[in-house]
C-alpha cells in the first residue's frame, strides 16, 4: 500500500456520514474579491447571471438576456440565442457561485474575468463579460474560458473525511441533476480506490451506465497512436526524425520531405484540415486508413489557410487530428499490419484491455449513447436538456480515425495507463521520451502550465500535481485518462455528455492533491 493510499485510508477512518453536496468543501470569495467585484462595471450583470443560474431554466435565461444585453450585443447575437447559450452552459456547470474576479493579461480581449464554481458540479471556469463603457453598462459580449485545471480560480478545498463516500455522493447528485453521466475510476498503483458509473448508457431504453459500459474515447485514443509509434521506433522500423515521405509518398514532396514523425506527434506539422467542411464529409465516412489518406490528399491544397505552395512546418503547437491520422498510416505501413490489428495485438492484448477497440465499423454491444446540448445543425444550443446524438453526426461517427475513434471501458483505460508505466508496452526509456515535454502548449492566464510529449498532455498544476495523459471531446462525448507520476495515482473519467469530463477530473485532482499534502 502506497503512502497516498495510507493517507486516504487514514482520512476515511474518521468515518463520518457521507459528505453533503449542499456543504461541499469549497471556500467562498474573500472580502477583497467581493469589494473588487462590487466596483467593476460588470458587477450587476454578473450578479444577475448568477441569479439566472440559480433557477437554471430557459425562461430565467431569456429574462436575463432581455434585461442585461445591449440592443446590439456583440455582432448581433439575439436574445433567444443568448438565452440558449447560457442554458447549455447551465447543463455543463449547474448553479454557480462567484469565487473572485481577476485581472488577466489577455491581449485583444478584456482585463477582468470572473472565476465561478458550480455548487453541484464543482466545475471551475472563468466568465468573460464585456459591457458598455457607459452606464448602465449592458452586456455586449460574453463567453466561458475553460481549462483542464484553472488553478488560479481555485481556492484550496477542505478535504472530505470519507473520500469514497464523498465522491459517490458528489457524482450521484450531479447525475440526478442531469449534469453527469459516465464512469469514474481512481487508482493508487494497481489498487482501485474508487470505481463507479452514473447516469444512462441509453436514456431512451432506460439502460443504466455500468462500470462495464464502453464509452467513445475521442482524443484519448491519440495515446494509442503515440505508443504504437514508440514501439516501432524501439524496433528500429522508424525514427522520430524520419520525414513522412518515407512512408507516405502520396503526399506532395514539398510537404512530405519537410514534415517529420516528430512534427506529427507534437502537433507542430501544420497539416490540419479540421475546419474544412468538404474534407470532414469524406473523413467521417472513411472505413480505412487508405480512405482517410485519400481524403487528405484530395484537399491538401487547402492546408494552412491556403498557404499550400509555401508550406513549412509550423514549429509551434497547433492541434491537428489529421496529423495523428497520418501517424496511423505510418504505423500500418511500417509494421506491415492493418492499424486495428496492430493496436489490438500490441497494445490492447498486452495491457489486458478486454473491451476496447479502435473504430466503430461494427456495432459495439452496450456502447454508451452520446447526448449533447447542441442543436442538430451544431451551430446553436438547445433550450432544455440534452438530446441523443445521431449516428450520422461528426461527433458520433468517427468510425475510423487513429485521432479519435476508439472506445473502451473505464477499467480498460486504467489497464492501459498501468501497462504503460509498468513496462508491458514500452521500455522505461521510451516511456520517458513520450511523456517528456517536446513542445509547450499555449494556455490561458490562470490555468495550469501545459506541455505536450508524443501524444501525451503534460500539466503542472499550481496545486502541486503533475499529470500525464490526454483528454478528449466531441459531440456527445468527453473523456480524461491520466496518471500522476509523483503520487502513483491514475484517474479516468469517461462520459457520454460533451464538455464535462474535465470538470469532474479537476475536482478529483483537487482531492488527490489535498490528500497528498496531508499525508
Amino acid at each position: 500500500m502506497t503512502r497516498l493510499l495510507s493517507a486516504l485510508a487514514a482520512i476515511a477512518l474518521l468515518a463520518l456520514p457521507d459528505a453533503s453536496i449542499a456543504s461541499a468543501p469549497v471556500q467562498t470569495a474573500g472580502p477583497m474579491a467581493s469589494q473588487a467585484a462590487s466596483q467593476h462595471p460588470a458587477h450587476d450583470r454578473v450578479a444577475a447571471l448568477i441569479r439566472a443560474f440559480e433557477k437554471g431554466d430557459i425562461d430565467a435565461f431569456r429574462e436575463f438576456a432581455q434585461a442585461n444585453y445591449a440592443a446590439d450585443s456583440g455582432g448581433g447575437k439575439d436574445i433567444e440565442a443568448a438565452a440558449r447559450y447560457w442554458a447549455s452552459i447551465y447543463r455543463e456547470l449547474g448553479p454557480i457561485k462567484l469565487i473572485r474576479p481577476e485581472a488577466l493579461p489577455i491581449p485583444g480581449r478584456r482585463d477582468v474575468v470572473w472565476w465561478v464554481r458550480g455548487t453541484t458540479t464543482q466545475a471551475v471556469v472563468a466568465l468573460r463579460v464585456d459591457v458598455e463603457p457607459d452606464a448602465p453598462h449592458r452586456i455586449v459580449r460574453t463567453g466561458v474560458m475553460r481549462g483542464p485545471d484553472p488553478t488560479q480560480g481555485r481556492d484550496p478545498v477542505e478535504q472530505p473525511r470519507n473520500p469514497p463516500a464523498y465522491l459517490d455522493r458528489y457524482l450521484s447528485v450531479a447525475a440526478e441533476g442531469g449534469f453527469f453521466s459516465g464512469v469514474v475510476v481512481v487508482a493508487d498503483g494497481d489498487d482501485i480506490l474508487f470505481e463507479q458509473a452514473y447516469g444512462w448508457a441509453d436514456r431512451e431504453s432506460q439502460t443504466p451506465a455500468t462500470t462495464a459500459t464502453p464509452f467513445r474515447l475521442a482524443s484519448v485514443s491519440k495515446m494509442f497512436t503515440g505508443v504504437a509509434i514508440a514501439q516501432l521506433a524501439e524496433q528500429g522500423l522508424l525514427s522520430y526524425q524520419d520525414t513522412i515521405d518515407r512512408f507516405i509518398p502520396e503526399y506532395p514532396s514539398h510537404i512530405g520531405s519537410k514534415v517529420t514523425v516528430h512534427h506529427l506527434l507534437t502537433h507542430t506539422s501544420g497539416i490540419e484540415l479540421d475546419r474544412d467542411a468538404d474534407y470532414q464529409v469524406l473523413a467521417r465516412n472513411a472505413t480505412s486508413l487508405e480512405e482517410l489518406l485519400s481524403a487528405q490528399v484530395r484537399f491538401i491544397d487547402r492546408l494552412n489557410s491556403g498557404n499550400y505552395e509555401n508550406f513549412e512546418p509550423l514549429g509551434r503547437f497547433d492541434y491537428t487530428n489529421e496529423g495523428i491520422d497520418l501517424l496511423g498510416v505510418i504505423v500500418s505501413r511500417a509494421s506491415g499490419m492493418p492499424w486495428r490489428e496492430y493496436v489490438r495485438r500490441n497494445i490492447f492484448e498486452p495491457a489486458g484491455m478486454e473491451n476496447a477497440g479502435t473504430d466503430l465499423l461494427e456495432p459495439v454491444p452496450g456502447l454508451a449513447q452520446g447526448y449533447t446540448s447542441r442543436s442538430e445543425d451544431l451551430r446553436g444550443s438547445l433550450p432544455g436538456t440534452r438530446r441523443p446524438v445521431g449516428d450520422d453526426e461528426i461527433g458520433a461517427r468517427l468510425v475510423f480515425r487513429p485521432a479519435g475513434s476508439g472506445y473502451a471501458t473505464g477499467r480498460d483505460m486504467l489497464r492501459f495507463l498501468r501497462a504503460l508505466q509498468d513496462g508491458r508496452l514500452l521500455t522505461p526509456e521510451s516511456v520517458e521520451t513520450v511523456t517528456s515535454q517536446q513542445i509547450a502548449q499555449p494556455g490561458i492566464p490562470g490555468a495550469a502550465e501545459r506541455g505536450y510529449g508524443y501524444t501525451f498532455n503534460l500539466t503542472s498544476s499550481q496545486q502541486g500535481l503533475r499529470t500525464v495523459g490526454h483528454d478528449g471531446g466531441a459531440t456527445g462525448m468527453s473523456t480524461v485518462a491520466e496518471f500522476h507520476p509523483e503520487l502513483g495515482t491514475t484517474l479516468v473519467v469517461l462520459s457520454n455528455y460533451d464538455r464535462i469530463a474535465n470538470h469532474y477530473a479537476a475536482h478529483v485532482r483537487e482531492l488527490l492533491a489535498g490528500a497528498s499534502r496531508n499525508r
